[in-house]
This record gives structure tokens, C-alpha cells and sequence, in this order.
């Protein structure tokens, strides 16, 4: 019985510096959502899909901390050509916005940062179905943008 309980002891040591580790990296619970201001596609896409993820809430109005999204830009390039033809066959389409963050007094919680993230992607030999893709790339390219957003903001209310 001692033996059991010793080992139940030693074990229960071993993992509460971790649990505890873990929860002294997670951001103080906010008592109201962060306001995202922003007429933005990601604005509009971290409201609809996306609005809470790790303890922090976005919502249109809200709450002392203001979050504004800038200069928003979805950007496609060639990045391969063929020899044979002289057309593009591998295209990169890319993402970038600005986020800064500020408390209702006006100090700064997240300085004015870019966010950019791309996708490179094969042209079809037809381009039926092409807008879809990009669509669907974009969509993508939304939620790793939100994911590094949230990231973000979330090293920037432990500090």
C-alpha cells in the first residue's frame, strides 16, 4: 500500500510542473471579446468561421482591446514557365494583411505587424475549374492567416 502510494506521489510530481507550465502560457481569460475592426475578408471570415480559438474571442463590437486589419492583399504570380509552350504552369498566390492591436486607453498590445502567407499550385491543362481552385486556395490561405492572427495575439497578452 506504501508503495502504491509513493509511486502515486512521484507520479503526481512529475506532472504537475508540466501541467502547470501549460497553463502559466495561456492568456488571461478576457471578460469581453476583442473588437475587430475591419471591413477586410479575413475580418469578415475570422467573424463567421472562426471567432474564438484559444481563449481569445473576436466579435464586431465589443470590448477595451481593439484589433484593426490594414491593407489587405491577395496577389498571383507565375513562378514556373514552360520551355515547350512559354506559358506559366506553377503559379503562386499569395496573402498578406496588416494586424495591430490597442487597448481602449490607447496603449499598444500588438504593434502594426504583417501577416503573409502563399500557396504555390499547378495550372491544369484546361482552365475548367480554375476559379474554383483559387477559391478554395484563398479560403486556405484565410485560415492560416487567422491561425498565425491568433497566435499573435496570443503571445501578445501573456507578456
Amino acid at each position: 500500500m506504501r508503495r502504491r502510494t509513493f509511486l502515486l506521489s512521484c507520479a503526481a510530481l512529475t506532472l504537475l510542473p508540466a501541467c502547470g507550465y501549460r497553463l502559466r502560457s495561456m492568456p488571461p481569460a478576457l471578460k469581453s471579446a476583442i473588437a475587430l475592426q475591419s471591413d477586410t475578408r479575413l475580418a469578415a471570415w475570422l467573424l463567421s468561421q472562426l471567432p474564438r480559438q484559444g481563449g481569445i474571442r473576436l466579435a464586431a463590437d465589443g470590448g477595451p482591446i481593439h484589433l484593426q486589419l490594414q491593407d489587405e492583399q491577395f496577389q498571383r504570380h507565375a513562378v514556373s514557365i514552360s520551355p515547350d509552350t512559354g506559358r506559366a504552369v506553377e503559379y503562386r498566390i499569395a496573402y498578406s494583411i496588416h494586424a495591430e492591436a490597442h487597448y481602449g486607453d490607447g496603449r499598444t498590445l500588438m504593434t502594426r505587424h504583417p501577416i503573409t502567407v502563399h500557396e504555390d499550385y499547378l495550372l491544369p491543362d484546361t482552365l475548367i475549374g480554375d476559379s474554383r481552385r483559387i477559391e478554395h486556395l484563398e479560403q486556405l490561405l484565410l485560415r492560416r492567416a487567422a491561425e498565425q492572427l491568433y497566435r499573435r495575439l496570443h503571445v501578445a497578452l501573456t507578456l
